[in-house]
């Protein structure tokens, strides 16, 4: 069983502080979205895996929404749950000048639903993957599926750039946050502090790789939703590592505007760690520090190893001593493109 990634025992309650956009921007290092020159992910389509869209919502003004529905559920309403449009709707609050929203619905009158609907779109997803940019997968299955895992790891090979909710069961998981080198996202408070549902898992793959605001978040809600508290007639409060996830996703659109490419090593060096926890994992994301750190560009010799059919890539002697990953560029029949990091 595959679930939508919020947390029932606190997406509900007396409506308390909430938070707002402004202070996401504020926490994590946001450029003003009234400065000229700000970053907004302008041109960038962003792919959706949930419960739907509904692009009536105000945040969706000057946004194209392209629907996919892999359930059984009408095309009509574009989302039942609601949490499909909180998810997209923050990533265009927060990255307002991205061209199109692909919805690829995979849960449609609960937030619960099967593996065909996810294999069908993660199908659709590998087949238009030179039409996306990033992907953010705010659900998960409560343990560890190869085969979704396979799936994902499949799409992350095309070049789109993932972004995955950690999940709310504390140090247990699953899939897709699990495939090897997805980048997953937990949850923390305002007051800087990691939720207490937050999931951390150190023994099966690096989960979280970093964390964002993810509780009583201020979210659009789709029409005749009761998700979360609802606040009035447009806005919910929520909570869940689902919310965390599309705040990465915007600040990876913000990024790919203005270094023309995707990646989560930046955000990873440069996230601010939370004292006395090892499970924010690097910490939280500052959106400012991630941008303004340059990559190093050095020469590297590659060679024959002996005795194999492979090449080894010889670093730098000033690498010796620093932690290097390496980043699959592109690879085809007649090449292999890897990026090296430190």
């Amino acid at each position: 069983m595959f679930e939508i990634r919020t947390d029932p025992q606190i997406t509900t309650g007396q409506t308390g502080d909430v938070v707002t956009v402004t202070d996401i921007r504020e926490i994590h290092g946001f450029p003003d979205p009234v400065s000229d020159d700000a970053p907004t992910g302008r041109g960038l389509t962003v792919a959706v895996m949930d419960s739907g869209v509904d692009e009536t919502h105000e945040v969706f003004d000057g946004i194209a929404v392209e629907h996919h529905n892999f359930t059984d559920a009408p095309d009509e309403p574009l989302d039942d749950v609601g949490h499909g449009t909180a998810v997209a709707g923050l990533i265009a609050q927060l990255s307002p000048g991205i061209e199109k929203i692909v919805d690829l619905r995979i849960f449609g009158t609960s937030g619960r639903g099967t593996s065909k609907p996810i294999f069908d779109a993660y199908e659709w997803a590998q087949t238009h993957a030179d039409e996306l940019d990033t992907i953010n997968l705010s659900w998960g299955a409560r343990s560890q599926n190869p085969e979704i895992d396979r799936e994902h790891s499949k799409l992350m090979n095309t070049g789109v750039q993932d972004v995955v909710s950690a999940g709310n069961t504390g140090e247990t998981s699953g899939s897709p946050v699990t495939a090897n080198d997805a980048y997953g996202i937990g949850a923390i408070t305002e007051e800087k502090e990691l939720t207490r549902f937050s999931s951390y898992n150190p023994g099966i793959v690096e989960n979280p790789d970093v964390v964002a605001l993810g509780k009583d978040v201020r979210l659009p809600r789709a029409s005749n939703t009761s998700m979360g508290t609802i606040l009035n007639e447009d806005y919910v409060k929520a909570s869940g590592t689902s919310f965390s996830a599309p705040i990465a996703t915007a600040a990876m659109n913000l990024f790919i505007e203005q270094r023309e490419r995707a990646s989560e090593r930046p955000f990873e060096r440069t996230a601010k760690d939370i004292p006395g926890t090892p499970r924010d994992v690097y910490g939280y994301i500052r959106y400012d520090h991630a941008v303004e750190l340059r990559d190093t560009e050095v020469k590297v010799d590659v060679f024959d190893l002996p005795f194999t059919n492979y090449e080894g890539v010889a670093l730098p002697e000033e690498w010796v001593d620093s932690p290097t990953h390496a980043v699959l560029e592109r690879e085809t029949a007649q090449e292999t493109i890897v990026r090296f990091e430190r």
